[in-house]
C-alpha cells in the first residue's frame, strides 16, 4: 500500500495494483470507515477499484497528520 499526497488537500492511497475482489473490499471498507468516523478535516472521498482518494480540509489537518 502506497500513501501518497495528491495535490494540496488530497492523499490517494494506492492499494495493491491489481483487479482483485479482495483489494476493492478493502477500498470499499476503508471509504465506508472514513464515512462513518469523520476524522477531523475529512471532507469526502473518491473510491476507485485499488486506490481511494481522500479529501481534506488543509485549514484543519494536514497530509501529515492524515497519513498517520
Amino acid at each position: 500500500m502506497d500513501i501518497l499526497p495528491y495535490g494540496d488537500h488530497a492523499i490517494l492511497i494506492n492499494f495493491e495494483n491489481k483487479i482483485d475482489i479482495q483489494v476493492n473490499h478493502k477500498v470499499v471498507h476503508l471509504s465506508d470507515l472514513l464515512h462513518k468516523t469523520k476524522p477531523q478535516g475529512f471532507q469526502y472521498c473518491i473510491p476507485a477499484y485499488c486506490s481511494i482518494t481522500i479529501v481534506y480540509d488543509p485549514m484543519i489537518t494536514t497530509y501529515e497528520q492524515l497519513k498517520i
